[in-house]
Protein backbone atom coordinates (compact mmCIF):
# COMPACT_ATOMS: atom_id res chain seq x y z
CA UNK A 1 0.00 0.00 0.00
CA UNK A 2 1.57 3.29 -1.11
CA UNK A 3 1.56 6.31 1.20
CA UNK A 4 1.06 9.86 -0.09
CA UNK A 5 1.31 13.23 1.63
CA UNK A 6 -1.87 15.26 1.21
CA UNK A 7 -0.23 18.01 -0.89
CA UNK A 8 1.38 15.44 -3.22
CA UNK A 9 -1.91 13.55 -3.57
CA UNK A 10 -3.75 16.78 -4.47
CA UNK A 11 -1.22 17.74 -7.13
CA UNK A 12 -0.96 14.22 -8.59
CA UNK A 13 -4.53 13.02 -8.04
CA UNK A 14 -4.91 11.28 -11.44
CA UNK A 15 -1.76 9.27 -10.67
CA UNK A 16 -3.07 8.36 -7.21
CA UNK A 17 -6.34 7.14 -8.74
CA UNK A 18 -4.52 5.13 -11.43
CA UNK A 19 -2.31 3.48 -8.80
CA UNK A 20 -5.39 2.64 -6.72
CA UNK A 21 -6.89 0.94 -9.79
CA UNK A 22 -3.74 -0.99 -10.75
CA UNK A 23 -1.71 -1.53 -7.57
CA UNK A 24 -4.29 -1.49 -4.79
CA UNK A 25 -5.28 0.84 -1.95
CA UNK A 26 -3.40 4.16 -1.55
CA UNK A 27 -3.01 5.88 1.84
CA UNK A 28 -3.18 9.68 1.91
CA UNK A 29 -1.76 11.19 5.11
CA UNK A 30 -3.50 14.37 6.28
CA UNK A 31 -2.62 16.67 9.18
CA UNK A 32 -2.50 15.65 12.85
CA UNK A 33 -1.84 11.96 12.17
CA UNK A 34 -5.09 11.43 10.31
CA UNK A 35 -5.13 9.46 7.07
CA UNK A 36 -7.49 8.31 4.33
CA UNK A 37 -7.32 5.20 2.19
CA UNK A 38 -8.31 5.45 -1.48
CA UNK A 39 -9.45 2.07 -2.74
CA UNK A 40 -10.85 0.85 -6.03
CA UNK A 41 -14.26 -0.80 -6.19
CA UNK A 42 -13.36 -2.50 -9.47
CA UNK A 43 -10.72 -4.68 -7.76
CA UNK A 44 -12.61 -6.47 -5.00
CA UNK A 45 -10.57 -8.57 -2.62
CA UNK A 46 -11.49 -12.22 -2.49
CA UNK A 47 -12.34 -13.03 1.09
CA UNK A 48 -12.64 -16.64 2.21
CA UNK A 49 -16.10 -17.76 3.17
CA UNK A 50 -16.48 -18.14 6.91
CA UNK A 51 -16.75 -21.74 8.04
CA UNK A 52 -20.08 -22.75 9.47
CA UNK A 53 -21.02 -25.83 11.39
CA UNK A 54 -23.51 -28.14 9.68
CA UNK A 55 -26.91 -28.59 11.27
CA UNK A 56 -27.96 -31.94 12.70
CA UNK A 57 -30.34 -32.46 9.77
CA UNK A 58 -27.46 -31.91 7.28
CA UNK A 59 -25.27 -34.42 9.15
CA UNK A 60 -28.01 -37.04 9.15
CA UNK A 61 -28.76 -36.48 5.45
CA UNK A 62 -25.07 -36.83 4.58
CA UNK A 63 -24.69 -40.08 6.54
CA UNK A 64 -24.17 -43.24 4.47
CA UNK A 65 -27.26 -45.33 3.82
CA UNK A 66 -27.36 -48.78 5.40
CA UNK A 67 -30.05 -50.78 3.60
CA UNK A 68 -30.57 -53.57 6.16
CA UNK A 69 -30.28 -51.55 9.34
CA UNK A 70 -32.80 -52.68 11.93
CA UNK A 71 -33.10 -51.59 15.54
CA UNK A 72 -33.86 -54.68 17.65
CA UNK A 73 -36.87 -54.66 19.91
CA UNK A 74 -36.39 -55.00 23.64
CA UNK A 75 -37.58 -58.62 23.72
CA UNK A 76 -35.14 -59.49 20.88
CA UNK A 77 -32.01 -58.59 22.88
CA UNK A 78 -29.91 -61.60 23.77
CA UNK A 79 -30.17 -62.64 27.41
CA UNK A 80 -26.94 -62.32 29.32
CA UNK A 81 -25.66 -64.79 31.91
CA UNK A 82 -27.61 -64.88 35.14
CA UNK A 83 -25.45 -64.59 38.24
CA UNK A 84 -26.82 -65.97 41.45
Amino acid sequence: MARWRLNDAQRRFPEVVEKALTEGPQTIAAAYGRSVVLSSKSRPKVMPKPLRRPTLAEVIQAAPRVPEFKIPRRDEFPKGPIFE
